[in-house]
């Protein structure tokens, strides 16, 4: 078999032939393609927001153990904290283990709400009052 080169050798696949119709077809459809590949490209585009992380260390009670779980369960500000329930901060605290549960987040959603304000000088007068966050 072998001694004689092969020269102009034609093999026709259907496959091939179907798939460059296909091209030649979407090529007259440029409006639509275009529309399609817009939307992808906005849809790549579109990052979701991530909030600013502020320091909860300021609220009294709050350690950086206790931020890091805080920001762990997607409450990265004071405004997130003010609108937090205690109930859903007692729950945080629990699923954490022993160690978190013993806290007291009763008072943490009136001391967000106020350095949410930028009222720190109120912040520091009703710190002054509380025992770690109680």
């Amino acid at each position: 078999m072998s001694g004689y080169p092969v020269v102009n050798c034609m093999v026709r696949v259907a496959a091939v032939e179907k798939k460059a119709t296909e091209k030649k077809a979407d090529l007259a459809k440029p409006a639509a393609s275009k529309s399609r590949i817009t939307k992808a490209k906005s849809a790549v585009k579109s990052k979701p927001i991530v909030p600013i992380k502020e320091d909860l260390t300021r609220v009294e009670g709050i350690g950086r153990k206790i931020e890091a779980l805080l920001y762990k369960n997607k409450i990265y500000n004071f405004r997130q904290l003010s609108k937090t329930t205690i109930t859903t901060l007692k729950a945080i605290l629990e699923a954490a283990g022993n160690k978190y549960a013993m806290h007291n987040p009763g008072s943490w959603p009136k001391q967000a709400k106020l350095a949410a304000e930028g009222k720190f000088e109120d912040l520091e007068l009703l710190k002054k009052h509380l025992k770690g966050g109680k």
